[in-house]
């Protein structure tokens, strides 16, 4: 009996032991997964993470971020030469600049920038959107010719989002995640769309204060001193060229005294 004893608790140090070893390889595995995975941007304290998936299909030669209200794509956060090839997984780092993070400090009305981001985020959260302030990021892929694509993911979710994939159909990038405060799918599909077809209507002209200008048709005066109007032909009559005039005269009146006979008297017959 106290051998069979012994025999169950070898066992069980055994499997006990077997385990903390699978445990510890799978561990050494992780961390040797993650050292070797290529990431955009710098991790460091204070940074936003989300770890992303390449389903566009195409490699991602650049990507660049900007504040929503700025106007111009100033900081890359891929290295130069890297690629972000398509089924690629990457974590995503980025840190708001010193300026936007005191910016946030406080609030006015004297709540602490915690509780005001909280609040932030739970509103953001039930609009689709990032709290706080917002992010847009600009992609440039090379798609199978060779040729380079550009899109943009707008408001990008960094507060709202732990992972995420990008994704490519018709005109529009986009993200699909699952959303941290609701725990619901989200695709940001429709909103990119609708602002791709924006982008591509053409602009109408704004002619502002231009003057409306009139055009006048313009009289010349011709060599002989007379004008015309240009623009009409109205003024065009042939009333002048009359054959009122034009009398028949008998040509007898100018015989010379000639007889009746058929002769030849000033050059004409009668």
């Amino acid at each position: 009996m106290e051998r069979r004893k012994m025999i169950i608790a070898g066992l069980c140090l055994a499997m006990m032991a077997s385990g903390a070893a699978a445990a510890e390889e799978g561990a050494e595995a992780q961390a040797v997964e993650t050292a070797a995975q290529k990431l955009i941007g710098k991790p460091e304290e204070g940074a936003f993470e989300v770890t992303l998936k390449n389903m566009t299909g195409n490699d991602i030669t650049s990507v660049k971020i900007k504040g929503a209200d700025e106007t111009e794509y100033t900081q890359e956060l891929l290295e130069a030469g890297d690629i972000f090839a398509k089924d690629e997984v990457r974590t995503l780092y980025f840190k708001p600049s010193a300026s936007e993070e005191a910016a946030g400090d406080t609030t006015e009305d004297g709540t602490s920038a915690e509780d005001g981001a909280a609040a932030e985020t739970e509103t953001a959260a039930g609009e689709g959107g990032s709290a706080g302030k917002e992010y847009d990021i600009r992609l440039v892929m090379t798609d199978g010719s060779g040729a380079e694509v550009t899109k943009e993911l707008h408001a990008f979710p960094f507060t709202d989002a732990k992972e995420a994939e990008i994704a490519l159909e018709d005109t529009a990038a986009f993200l699909k995640y699952t959303s941290l405060l609701t725990g619901s799918e989200v695709s940001t599909k429709e909103q990119e769309a609708g602002r791709a077809a924006e982008g591509e209507k053409p602009k109408k002209r704004d002619w502002g204060d231009a003057a409306i200008v009139e055009v006048v048709p313009q009289t010349e005066t011709t060599s002989s001193g007379s004008s015309y109007d240009s623009g009409s032909y109205d003024d065009y009559s042939y009333d002048d060229y009359s054959y009122d005039d034009y009398s028949y005269t008998d040509p007898a009146q100018y015989s010379g005294g000639g007889d009746d006979d058929n002769c030849v008297t000033d050059g004409l017959f009668y």
